[in-house]
């Protein structure tokens, strides 16, 4: 008599809960939408407007992606709310107020993070924020960079890219000289304007790169050599683009050259960085053997933001 009395309060207790979530769950989304609304605003307009951060569109579904993967990992009589979210929201709404004061968007931007993963924490607890956390972090790469913050990385992206794409242009036999941003090859003069830096292939890979490292069943040390691989991997498809369109204003037509240089490539460089990424995967799979993955796997790893929760 006892327990289907104990089972149907249980029970009763459970419905009452996920009301309770369901309730808070539509609370905050609603206060998180008006407070954040010419956030979201700002953010799809310069996303809409500027190549460089085009990706912007997709990152919150890989985040989402994220977070669905590790679901199941989510036991659900851990799931218990924590108000310590509010520590996290507090931190994000102060981050708003601060860049709304000084007109800094990217700190109005940014603020929006800890906010979302506050709210984490109020639906579901330690288990939920932990299990969101790389999805949330990945947001990041939804947010325009500073201006100043551009300059001052697209400036030797730009000096490295002409050097690179000289030395190569050089090394397969074409009279090529660098001035400056400027490339002279064979008398076509290739200019490395700031828009061919690739910064935005930089932001581009490192997202991808982390995307794919966080949705892997590899290890740790695996995932990390994958997402500081972006740099590199981006820096290579820019030079090879560069090299490329140098080499067709010696072989081909200039316009040829400058479609090449303006349209195919940006379609061409994504399949070339998965590529890419998929040989460096191969290539981690036969370095970290069995037998040196056993010894540094252990049953009792702490969560991570490339660890699955257990």
């Amino acid at each position: 008599m006892l327990k289907p009395f104990l089972s149907d309060v249980e029970n009763q207790h459970k419905h009452n809960v996920l009301q309770v979530s369901l309730s808070t769950c539509g609370i905050l989304a609603m206060v998180v939408l008006w407070a954040y609304f010419p956030v979201f605003v700002a953010l799809m307009s310069r996303w809409n407007s500027d190549p460089q951060y085009s990706h912007g569109f997709i990152v919150p579904v890989l985040a989402v992606l994220m977070a669905w993967y590790r679901r199941q990992d989510v036991a659900p009589c851990r799931c218990d709310p924590s108000w310590i979210g509010l520590v996290s929201i507090l931190v994000g709404m102060v981050a708003f107020l601060v860049g709304t004061l000084i007109h800094f968007d990217w700190l109005q931007h940014m603020s929006l993070l800890p906010t979302i993963w506050g709210c984490t924490w109020i639906l579901g607890g330690r288990w939920l924020a932990m299990v969101s956390l790389p999805g949330v972090l990945f947001l990041f790469f939804m947010i325009p960079l500073p201006y100043m913050a551009e300059v001052a990385m697209a400036r030797p992206l730009q000096t490295v890219a002409g050097i690179s794409s000289t030395f190569v242009l050089q090394t397969f036999g074409l009279a090529a000289i660098r001035n400056g941003n400027l490339i002279n090859v064979e008398g076509n003069v290739l200019g490395v304007a700031e828009a061919c830096s690739g910064l935005r292939m930089l932001m581009v890979f490192f997202a991808l790169a982390t995307a794919v490292a966080v949705l892997i069943e590899r290890h740790w040390v695996q995932k990390l050599i994958l997402i500081l691989s972006a740099g590199p991997i981006a820096l290579i498809c820019n030079v090879l683009r560069i090299a490329a369109t140098g080499a067709l204003y010696v072989f081909a037509e200039r316009e040829l050259a400058e479609t090449v240089f303006h349209d195919l490539a940006g379609w061409l460089m994504m399949p070339m960085a998965l590529l890419m990424l998929w040989a460096e995967l191969k290539y981690l799979s036969l370095l970290f053997d069995s037998s040196w993955s056993s010894r540094m796997v252990t049953d009792e790893q702490p969560i991570g933001l490339f660890s699955k929760p257990v």
